[in-house]
């Protein structure tokens, strides 16, 4: 008589690899040693990769999934301490924080004292604090950056030496001294051409002295003595004597003008000069010859604007002009520009 196989009634509770029970009854003859179980509970280990080594506050690294599936990598963001610094960052469980470039701000000491201030994963050096140091060859102090290197030509004080001609230098102390073009003024024992007592720079003063022969006009160009001549305005002239070309040709009067206009009201203003109100004068006389109406009122009054500043210019540029003429030119020249400057003021 054969004998049937009977099913054992008894659970299997087999220990795992994955350390869960086997949830089978006995199955001696199916599958002994679990080589094709699929484990279906609910798998309690980390996830992939993942760093947190703390027993508790863990539920958020633990593997969601089932037993018998493959873990996903652990992303939860934690703050993680780095090895080659001293700052920390938060980064996915699973990354090592000492293979990113860390961006804080470096908190070494460096040798000189400051702290660094380049980013943390940048090497330290080139210190730019600004302190305040000593120039080696002068000993003046300036501030500069920490890491710079300093010399002579970096300082911007003004200049102490005594240069060889005996007066200080108005150079700067990088600079180095020029007694030949010292502009220090001297008092020159001679009389100017004009009559006056001048004063003359070191550089023009020593080469009168060497022997070397001077312009003339260098020296009615140092007169700085008062004009003092009468104008056709009444005022007294406010500039000196080389300004006003030793009395040939006098800049234009700034005093104010307190005279009566045309309308009967004073002129005088704070911003009204008296050679300008003066020319006004002339060009109202002139208008009032002409027949009278709006158009001819409205042209003398513009005439009278751009004749000042006509004036004004071509005194300038004659001035100019005469500067560059040789001396034995100038006096045909004065008297050209003293005629032309009244034509001017007789149009204006």
């Amino acid at each position: 008589m054969a004998m049937e196989f009977v099913a054992c009634p008894e659970a299997c509770k087999a220990r795992l690899a994955c350390g869960h029970a086997c949830t089978r009854t006995c199955h001696v003859k199916s599958d002994p040693d679990h080589e094709m179980y699929t484990c279906e509970k609910p798998c309690r280990k980390l996830k992939k990769d993942c760093s947190f080594t703390a027993e508790e506050n863990n539920e958020d690294h633990l593997c969601k999934k089932k037993c018998y599936e493959t873990c996903d990598v652990c992303k939860v963001e934690v703050m993680k301490k780095r090895q080659n610094c001293i700052h920390s960052q938060k980064v996915p469980c699973h990354v090592d924080v000492n293979t990113i470039l860390c961006r804080k701000n470096c908190a070494r000491l460096l040798p000189c004292n400051h702290h660094c201030k380049k980013k943390c994963h940048e090497p330290c050096g080139d210190c730019v604090m600004l302190v305040v140091k000593k120039i080696p060859d002068c000993n003046h102090k300036v501030k500069v950056p920490c890491n710079k290197f300093l010399d002579s030509s970096m300082c911007k004080a003004e200049c102490q030496r005594v240069m060889s001609c005996g007066h200080p230098c108005q150079s700067l102390c990088g600079e180095p001294c020029d007694p030949e073009n010292c502009n220090h003024l001297m008092n020159y024992a001679d009389y100017s051409p004009c009559g006056h007592k001048i004063a003359l720079p070191c550089k023009i003063y020593q080469a009168i002295r060497s022997g070397d022969k001077v312009d003339l006009r260098v020296l009615l160009k140092h007169c700085k003595a008062a004009c003092k001549a009468r104008l056709e305005c009444g005022h007294e002239c406010a500039g000196t004597c080389a300004a006003c070309w030793q009395g040939r040709l006098h800049a234009p009067c700034q005093q104010r003008c307190d005279k009566l206009s045309i309308c009967g009201h004073v002129y005088g203003t704070h911003t009204t000069h008296c050679c300008t109100r003066a020319r006004a004068r002339r060009a109202g006389r002139a208008a009032r010859t002409r027949p009278a109406s709006s158009a001819a009122t409205s042209s003398a009054s513009a005439d009278t604007c751009t004749g000042r500043t006509l004036l004004t210019a071509a005194h300038e540029h004659v001035r100019g002009v005469l500067a560059g003429l040789p001396a034995r030119a100038l006096p045909a020249a004065l008297r050209q520009a003293q005629h032309l400057r009244t034509r001017m003021q007789g149009a204006v």
